[in-house]
C-alpha cells in the first residue's frame, strides 16, 4: 500500500491535492501574508514591464517584416518562407501580450471573457510556434542529409503545404480550446501568469496541451539530434570533408536556439528547472519567458541573417548618416564618411 493517500473512488493522491493548492491558492496566501511585497511589485509595475517588453518586441517584429519585403528574393528559399510565417504567428502573440499588459495596468478583472479569449489565442499560437519549429527542423534535416528522391520544386510545394498545415493546426487548437470549457485559460492578477479558469482535478487543459506539445517537441528533438550528429560526422570522420554553406549553418543554429528557448519554457512551467528557487519574484520567470518567446524567432534572425539585418530601417539610417565603425584591436573609432555622388 502506498503512502500517497490514494483514493480509489476519485483517483486523487495527497500529493496531487498539494499541487492543486500550490497552483491556485498560494498566490492568494502570499497576497494576504505579504502585502508589502505585492505593493512594491504590483500590477502596475508588472504591467509596465509587460507592456514595454511587448511593445519593443512588436516594433522589432514589424522591422523584420519590412526587411523581408524589401528582400523578397529570400522567399525563393523555403526556410525563409517558414521563418516569415513563423513570425506572423509570433506577432499574434505580441498583440495578445500588449492587450494583456493594458488590462493588467488598469486592473480590470471583470472582463473574464476577453481574458479567456486572449489566453486561448496565446495557447494556440504557442503550439503553432512549435509546429513551425518542427517544420524548420525538418528543412534543416533535408539539407544536411541531402534528400534527393524529390526535386527542389516538389520540396518547395511540400514545405508550402507544411506552412498551411501549421496554420490549420493553430486554428483547430484555438477552436477546440474555445469549445472545451475545462481547457480555457484566465490571467491570474496575483502571480501574473495564465492559469486554468477553474479548479480542474484532472487537469484536462494541461493534458490537452501535452497532446500537441510533446509530439511536436519530441519530433523536433529527434531531428535536431540527427542533424547535428550528421554534421559532426561529416566534419570529423568523413574521408571527404563536407563543407556546408555559411547561410545553411546559420539557419540550423537559428532553429536550434528557437527550439532551445521553447524547451526551456516548457521545462520551467513543469518545474523541472527553477524548482528549488520557485519563490518570490523568481516565480514570474515563466511569464517573462513566455513574452520573450514571441520574439525569439525574429531576434535570432537578426543575429544570423545578414541580409535581413542590413535592410532594417535603423541600420539604413545609421548607414545613411555615414557612420562607419572601424575596429582596431580592442579600440573602436567612428569616422564620418562623406559620400560624394557624381551626376552624369
Amino acid at each position: 500500500m502506498s503512502f500517497d493517500y490514494y483514493d480509489f473512488d476519485h483517483n486523487i493522491t495527497y500529493q496531487y491535492i498539494n499541487d492543486l493548492i500550490e497552483e491556485y491558492y498560494d498566490d492568494y496566501f502570499e497576497l494576504l501574508l505579504s502585502p508589502s511585497s505585492q505593493k512594491s511589485f504590483g500590477n502596475v509595475t508588472m504591467g509596465l514591464i509587460h507592456f514595454f517588453l511587448s511593445l519593443f518586441f512588436m516594433i522589432l517584429q514589424i522591422l523584420v517584416f519590412t526587411s523581408f519585403y524589401s528582400k523578397r528574393r529570400l522567399f525563393n528559399k523555403p526556410c525563409y518562407e517558414i521563418i516569415f510565417n513563423y513570425g506572423i504567428v509570433s506577432f499574434i502573440q505580441q498583440i495578445c501580450h500588449i492587450i494583456t499588459s493594458i488590462i493588467l495596468i488598469t486592473y480590470i478583472m471583470e472582463i473574464r471573457l476577453v481574458l479567456s479569449f486572449i489566453g486561448t489565442l496565446l495557447t494556440a499560437s504557442y503550439i503553432g510556434n512549435m509546429a513551425f519549429i518542427l517544420l524548420l527542423t525538418l528543412y534543416n534535416f533535408d539539407i544536411v542529409y541531402n534528400v534527393k528522391f524529390l526535386n527542389d520544386y516538389l520540396k518547395k510545394i511540400i514545405y508550402l503545404y507544411g506552412i498551411i498545415l501549421c496554420y490549420i493546426l493553430t486554428v483547430i487548437i484555438f477552436v477546440l480550446l474555445l469549445l472545451l470549457s475545462q481547457c480555457k485559460k484566465n490571467f491570474n492578477f496575483f502571480s501574473f501568469r495564465w492559469v486554468n479558469c477553474g479548479l480542474n482535478l484532472n487537469k484536462e487543459s494541461n493534458k490537452f496541451e501535452k497532446y500537441f506539445t510533446f509530439p511536436l517537441l519530441s519530433g523536433s528533438l529527434i531531428l535536431q539530434v540527427l542533424t547535428f550528429t550528421k554534421i559532426l560526422f561529416l566534419r570529423c570522420y568523413a574521408s571527404k570533408k563536407t563543407i556546408f554553406a555559411t547561410d545553411e549553418l546559420k539557419i540550423i543554429l537559428h532553429t536550434f536556439l528557437c527550439f532551445l528557448t521553447i524547451s526551456i519554457l516548457e521545462l520551467t512551467r513543469d518545474k523541472v528547472i527553477f524548482q528549488i528557487f520557485w519563490k518570490k519574484h523568481l516565480k514570474y520567470i515563466p511569464h517573462i519567458l513566455f513574452i520573450i518567446l514571441s520574439v525569439s524567432n525574429s531576434l535570432f534572425v537578426l543575429c544570423f541573417v545578414r541580409e535581413i539585418r542590413i535592410n532594417m530601417a535603423f541600420y539604413k539610417f545609421f548607414k545613411g548618416n555615414g557612420n562607419v565603425v572601424i575596429s582596431n584591436g580592442s579600440i573602436k573609432t567612428i569616422h564620418k564618411v562623406n559620400v560624394v555622388r557624381s551626376v552624369t
